[in-house]
This record gives C-alpha cells, structure tokens and sequence, in this order.
C-alpha cells in the first residue's frame, strides 16, 4: 500500500487517512490507532468484529496490520460527509 495519498481526519482515538494499493491503484481509508500494550485486547477486538462483519450498508475490511504499538485498519474507502453530521443534521 502507498500511504497517504489523500486528505486524513483526526479523531479521538485514530487518524484516518487516504492510501492506495500500488498494484491494482484502489484507494482505501486506512485508520491508525496507536495503543498501550494494556489496550491490545480492546484493539484486537475490533479488528475481529470487523473481520467478521459482512453488510452492504457497512464499511468493508479489506486488511489489516498490527504492530506492538499501532493497529492499521484497511478498510472501504466512503467519500463524502461524516456520518455523524448527516445523523446531526436530521
């Protein structure tokens, strides 16, 4: 994956950004989340309900890379408003 090829949002617990896979050029939102080795569980827990989580009206897992101190989550790339401000606006 080429990373960072478009704008990024910060949240609370994460920084999503745009990246790229470099052989087939799809783009992805790639959300970082750094985490204390105490919070591993709670990150781990994520990636696998996402794993499993398979809906036309959710956001894909396409992969995803975990290190000691970061999870990577590669998912559905979805352009446009944030959620939450579409709910808000209602």
């Amino acid at each position: 994956l080429e990373n960072s090829v478009g704008e990024f949002r910060e949240g609370r617990f994460s920084v999503v950004t745009v990246c790229r896979d470099v052989e087939t050029s799809q783009v992805f939102a790639a959300k970082i989340t750094p985490y204390q080795a105490e919070q591993r569980q709670l990150v781990l827990r994520e990636y696998q309900l996402l794993k499993r989580l398979h809906h036309p009206h959710l956001v894909q897992l396409h992969t995803a890379l975990i290190t000691p101190c970061y999870m990577v989550l590669v998912e559905e790339l979805c352009p446009g408003k944030e959620l939450l401000y579409s709910l808000a606006a209602r």
